[in-house]
């Protein structure tokens, strides 16, 4: 069970980071926000994925995730396959909204 639990959140962790990431690659402090939630953010991912193990038995564990409402399992599977995936058009560009912009800059 937490084989597959972790594929899906390697895949939404993948995902989450290609489309959040560079908005927050702007200034230095937005830079250590984002260090700090994705942080958190993997301990949280990590810690409901073990607690199967910690608890020896899945029934246990399915009973903690559905104290959870099962939110970061809804969470984790939506950014696997909402969001998108592979190269986009704006893979290498600094920030999303700068997309097709590319000749502004340029001098004649």
């Amino acid at each position: 069970m937490f084989l597959v639990y972790g594929a899906v959140l390697s895949e939404a962790g993948r995902k989450l980071r290609r489309v959040v990431r560079p908005w927050f690659q702007a200034a230095p402090h937005l830079r250590l926000l984002y260090h700090v939630l994705s942080c958190v953010a993997t301990r949280v991912a990590v810690d409901c994925g073990v607690i199967v193990f910690i608890l020896l038995w899945a029934s246990y564990g399915l009973t903690v995730w559905s104290n959870l409402y099962f939110v970061p399992n809804i969470l984790a599977l939506l950014c696997a396959f909402a969001l998108p995936s592979g190269k986009g058009r704006n893979h290498g560009n600094s920030h999303p909204n700068d997309a097709g912009n590319s000749d502004k800059n340029k001098t004649d």
